[in-house]
């Protein structure tokens, strides 16, 4: 009785893989390979925020955060990067170096960098960034501004301390 042909798993060389994909020559659009996609979900290190965690106040830091709970105040990250997960829910405005949101965010959006939508993400709020990327069947609901001159988030009347 002959059963199907056996199935193993074989090494292929990186530079193989990126030419097979269509990263490197023989494609109408040629990517460099150095410049692929640096979104916070390429980076391996992160603080995780899990789905039965509720944030409610600051959240700031040095070190990228994935969310995956819900977050209501505010999110600064400057040097840092943030992923909001599929399920998650921010009700906050954000300021991180690259910003990518797969679930739900209701404010204002910050990106030093750059900001990804998903075709997951639903935000309602502004989005100010040098770049910004949208993917098919994401829900955007304010206004946009891309340029090389984003300010910083604004400060809040009860976040400044008058001397006596």
């Amino acid at each position: 009785m002959v059963g199907p042909p056996l199935l193993r798993e074989v090494a292929i060389p990186a530079e193989r893989k990126r030419e097979e994909s269509g990263l490197m020559g023989g494609t109408m659009w040629k990517q460099n390979p150095e410049a692929e996609d640096k979104s916070v979900e390429s980076f391996t290190e992160a603080s995780h925020i899990g789905k039965s965690f509720v944030i409610k106040g600051e959240v700031s830091g040095s070190e990228n955060v994935y969310v995956a709970g819900e977050v209501e105040g505010s999110i600064e990250l400057l040097d840092s990067n943030l992923t909001v997960g599929p399920e998650a829910r921010i009700h906050a405005d954000v300021q991180a170096g690259s910003i990518v949101v797969q679930g739900r965010v209701e404010g204002a959006l910050y990106g030093i960098k750059r900001v990804d939508l998903k075709a997951s993400a639903v935000l309602v709020g502004d989005v100010q960034t040098p770049l910004i990327a949208i993917e098919e069947g994401a829900s955007l609901k304010g206004n946009v501004r891309v340029g090389k001159d984003i300010p910083t988030l604004p400060k809040k009347a009860n976040d400044t301390v008058t001397p006596k």
